[in-house]
Order: C-alpha cells, then sequence, then structure tokens
C-alpha cells in the first residue's frame, strides 16, 4: 500500500543540542563543544599561525578544560 502524505512515516528522533564555547589559550582562540564535567571538546582552532595548527593539544577531539566566566554560544 503507498501511503501519500507529506508528513515522513517515521518520526526522526531530536538530537540534543550542543553548545559551544569561544576560549582563547596561549593566545589561539579555539571553539570548544561544552560537556557536563567542566571540560570541552575542541571543535575549531581559529589562528593564523600555521604552527598553532600543529600543536597536538589544539588538535579536533582533544579535552580542554574551561572558564566558566566566559560565555557561552549555541
Amino acid at each position: 500500500m503507498v501511503l501519500y502524505t507529506s508528513v515522513p512515516p517515521y518520526q526522526k528522533e531530536e538530537t540534543p543540542t550542543r553548545q559551544f564555547r569561544e576560549e582563547k589559550i596561549q593566545n589561539v582562540t579555539l571553539i570548544l563543544e561544552l560537556s557536563q564535567n567542566g571540560s570541552g571538546q575542541v571543535v575549531q582552532v581559529i589562528s593564523s599561525d600555521p604552527q598553532d595548527y600543529l600543536n597536538p593539544q589544539f588538535q579536533p577531539g582533544a579535552a580542554i578544560k574551561y572558564s566558566a566566566t566566559q560565555r557561552t554560544r549555541s
């Protein structure tokens, strides 16, 4: 049987909203994805120095502690 409808037959699960924070660590601006335990995971490096992208501390997926005083954006 064919069901002609504009509503999808299977409801998509809601994905939790991810929160991000811009942090400046060692003069390198990083975009972190926030987690529950006060740390974040590096999502993006924003720098004009190519050496910052080679630093293993700042590679995407690395865990970094962030300060609670800065603003968050989602």
